[in-house]
């Protein structure tokens, strides 16, 4: 996987962002870091968690994971002392009939991925709300789904654990009854929240992905 720092200047908190498939820092380029550094990791190509020699001195560590990005960053064998780890519209089993995306609908996903596809890929991912096209290429993106699909479908239960989760009620990328399934099993508080698989048009700034009291608006 790669990183980027969204915002680096020496604050006491430090937010890991786990970005969705297929995504970049362009899909919250309008989150306001106020206070806050911020690490995004995204383009999971390749599994390896990068080197981050680089924070160990924050104080404060928060972690924020969004769509495949849950998976990823379950995945990731990260060991730091975080204070909270917040899911978005994911699980740990994203290719799953029952805690996932159905495999047949992955399936056809990744055979049919092209610009037509991403096009309306964009528009059920966020429905009516104002969404930032990530600047990644098709194909970039097609690579990043065939890796990600070969490791879910062969991949144990991951043994990190969010300490809470959020789902939209319309979402039509992880559907609500499996992550339902997914966190409820494992007793992961879970509230549920109107909106569609992008949620972030709700947020102005990244702290709100880790302070909860204005979430369930």
């Amino acid at each position: 996987m790669k990183r980027q720092w969204i915002n680096r200047k020496a604050n006491p908190v430090l937010l890991l962002f786990f970005n969705g498939w297929g995504m970049d820092a362009n899909v919250l380029s309008h989150l306001d870091p106020a206070g806050n550094d911020v690490l995004m990791f995204y383009d999971y190509t390749e599994p390896e968690l990068p080197a981050l020699d680089d924070i160990s001195d924050y104080p404060e560590i928060h972690l924020a994971a969004w769509s495949f990005g849950v998976y990823a960053a379950a995945s990731s064998g990260l060991k730091l002392p975080l204070l909270s780890a917040t899911a978005f519209n994911g699980t740990l089993f994203p290719i799953n009939a029952d805690e996932g995306i159905d495999p047949a609908l992955f399936t056809a996903t990744l055979e049919n991925w092209n610009e037509a596809g991403q096009k309306k890929f964009y528009r059920r991912i966020s429905g009516k709300a104002a969404f930032c096209s990530p600047l990644r290429t098709t194909e970039e993106q097609r690579l990043e789904l065939a890796a990600l699909g070969q490791r879910a479908n062969a991949a144990a239960a991951p043994e990190f654990r969010f300490t809470r989760a959020f789902a939209a009620e319309n979402d039509r990328i992880f559907p609500l009854a499996a992550q339902r399934y997914c966190w409820e099993k494992r007793e992961i508080p879970l509230t549920v929240l109107p909106g569609t698989h992008y949620l972030f048009d709700r947020y102005q700034f990244w702290k709100e992905l880790y302070q909860y009291e204005n979430k369930t608006r």
